[in-house]
């Protein structure tokens, strides 16, 4: 196996994205594709008011989309494989004008979700068989606020950012509160904490880092975001997340994993423009990066769980031959 320091291969891709007709690919699709057998899969849910809404209709939070992965999550088991699979759930509070306060007046949709999730874990459980979920919940909180993600740190009409400090506490709050509703109901369910780590997260976009951690007494995962959208950038990424994993595993018993990692070779903003599809070389920044998460074996920090990003540009031209045999794998 390539990397041994990575445990889990994950993914996000769609198929036929960024049409609105656009689906998550299921575990088949992707060893189709890439030539690779992944360990699991990436989904992600918004807590809004369709939820609320979806919830007292149904009785269940998931989306059409997220029960056709996780039907063939289950399926993929028949095809050999490690006897388990791991589903990354982002839970996205995206509600607004208070995203935060929303999800905490509606801890049903979260309850629904660790129910739901039960559901198919007893499905693995009767082939014997293990399915292991990790949640993350507001994955990205210290990036400036968005429309896509309102619930980020704030900034003002200029884009400069405000005090971070009141917006860290209440993050921290809603996570506690989503995370004691979540495994009153699901135990087995491991919660992450997942910033944004890229090569301008410095000085004080760095340090408020610590006022958004929960606790080693919350937290069962230590993990993050990390892209890298520059071949330019690619060292100063790599010491920002190095940097990241080493302080933050002092004193922490968890394990540490990956929830999305991407990388495109463009020097410009325009890496961030998923619709423009152009040759980035995914391969070769991605390899790079799959080299720095093995150099952490030497700190003792080893990933459980490793998702690639692959999205529009993230992976137009990824072919990751390079985790051939794939990690984990024999």
């Amino acid at each position: 196996m390539p990397y041994t320091n990575v445990q889990n291969l994950l993914y996000l891709n769609e198929l036929d994205f960024p049409f609105a007709c656009s689906r998550t690919m299921v575990p088949a699709e992707f060893k189709q594709k890439y030539q690779v057998r992944p360990d699991g899969v990436n989904l992600y849910l918004g807590v809004e008011k369709q939820a609320v809404d979806r919830v007292k209709e149904t009785g269940s939070a998931l989306e059409p989309d997220m029960v056709n992965v996780l039907d063939a999550l289950i399926a993929d088991f028949q095809t050999g494989g490690k006897p388990y699979r791991y589903v990354d759930v982002s839970l996205e509070p995206i509600q607004t004008p208070n995203p935060f306060e929303f999800v905490n007046d509606n801890l049903n949709v979260v309850t629904a979700v660790a129910n739901d999730l039960a559901g198919y874990q007893a499905k693995a459980s009767a082939i014997e068989r293990e399915l292991r979920v990790v949640i993350r919940y507001a994955s990205e909180m210290n990036d400036p606020t968005t429309c896509s993600q309102p619930y980020g740190r704030p900034v003002d009409a200029s884009g400069v950012g405000l005090p971070h400090e009141p917006h860290a506490a209440a993050f921290v709050e809603s996570y506690k509160l989503v995370r004691t509703a979540m495994k009153t109901e699901n135990e087995s369910l491991l919660f992450a904490f997942s910033p944004a780590i890229r090569y301008d997260i410095i000085e004080d976009r760095y340090t408020m880092l610590a006022d958004y951690f929960p606790g080693n007494d919350i937290v069962d995962r230590i993990s993050c975001t990390w892209y890298t959208a520059s071949s330019v950038n690619i060292t100063k990424s790599k010491n920002v997340m190095k940097r990241y994993f080493n302080d933050f595993k002092v004193g922490f018993d968890g394990t540490f994993g990956i929830d999305e990692m991407g990388g495109v070779d463009e020097d410009t903003i325009e890496a961030y423009n998923r619709d423009v599809i152009v040759e980035h070389d995914n391969d070769r920044i991605l390899t790079s990066m799959f080299d720095c998460l093995q150099e952490l074996a030497d700190s003792g920090v080893a990933f459980e769980t490793v998702s690639v990003f692959l999205l529009g540009k993230w992976g137009v031209d990824a072919k990751l031959t390079f985790l051939s045999p794939a990690v984990g794998q024999p």
